[in-house]
């Protein structure tokens, strides 16, 4: 299987586009110079000054803001509900201060990408209370970071939060989901998405099947080797600050390589689905 990777300018963004993915027509698109270069600069200044430390979700090598739908689970039922009331609270957090968080500039171009997608504000998923999910994530990996390990969204989905889970699996054709990454700004070295010729369909593990050093981005032949006979290829993707990668992401084997050098590699990006009615598409983060 070789992958369907395509590069489009803004002006040449159809509609359709996603559904292309959603239907395995493309796997990887690449949009160039969706967020221009002023708005990126006032973006990365905003971010640095207005997200406090305790407002961040730490991981090992960077951070998530807000706290993302995959990090709601807990090691048990107390501090899952935690989890759980935080991810809503720092939703409505970001909505609330979207164009202080991320610069005025920032937030209208990111209203009319979205526009352009074909998606709205009515498209963001609600709780069954009419709560809104998160509608984007950002995400930094400083220097020295591992980068992500291997995975795909389907793998940890037994992971998710039960009542988040339903919710998203009732509404949206989850398993063909797709991730809409936006470049902000790239490391000096490493801090590279790389996606494999591998689907969910054809290596159906989750990764409680697997350890955390077996998925490691340096260990991926082995990886591969392990769990699939298939002839298994790597695919750098590069894009420059104010590009948009949408990919795949819930079925194709990806990582993140290890960052270098003196910048950290920070993104934004949410996931897009169809509905169930598979007349129009959904998104959260």
């Amino acid at each position: 299987m070789n992958l369907k990777i395509q590069t489009i300018d803004i002006d040449e963004l159809k509609q359709n586009k996603l559904f292309e993915l959603f239907e395995k027509s493309l796997d990887v698109l690449i949009i160039k110079g969706v967020f221009n270069r002023n708005s990126i600069d006032d973006c990365l200044a905003t971010l640095d000054k207005n997200i406090g430390k305790e407002e961040r979700f730490h991981l090992p090598g960077g951070y998530f803001f807000p706290l993302p739908y995959a990090a709601v689970h807990g090691s048990n039922q107390m501090e899952n509900n935690s989890l759980f009331k935080n991810y809503f609270h720092a939703a409505n957090y970001f909505s609330s201060n979207k164009g202080l968080l991320i610069g005025i500039e920032m937030m209208n171009e990111l209203d009319s990408f979205m526009e352009k997608l074909g998606l709205n504000k009515d498209s963001l998923v609600k709780f069954e209370n009419g709560t809104p999910f998160s509608e984007i994530n950002i995400r930094q990996l400083n220097s020295g970071s591992e980068g992500i390990d291997i995975h795909c969204e389907n793998a940890f989905i037994n992971e998710l939060d039960e009542n988040i889970k339903k919710q998203l699996e009732k509404k949206l054709d989850l398993l063909n989901a797709v991730s809409v990454l936006i470049t902000l700004q790239n490391s000096e070295g490493g801090g590279c998405l790389e996606i494999f010729n591998s689907d969910w369909d054809s290596m159906n593990i989750n990764l409680s099947d697997c350890t955390k050093a077996e998925r490691s981005p340096k260990n991926w032949e082995n990886f591969f080797k392990k769990f699939t006979k298939k002839d298994i290829q790597k695919n750098t993707i590069l894009s420059e600050p104010g590009d948009v990668v949408i990919f795949r992401a819930a079925q194709l084997w990806h990582n993140v390589s290890d960052v270098t050098g003196n910048k950290p590699r920070l993104t934004a990006g949410f996931f897009s689905a169809k509905s169930k009615t598979f007349e129009d598409a959904s998104y959260w983060a």
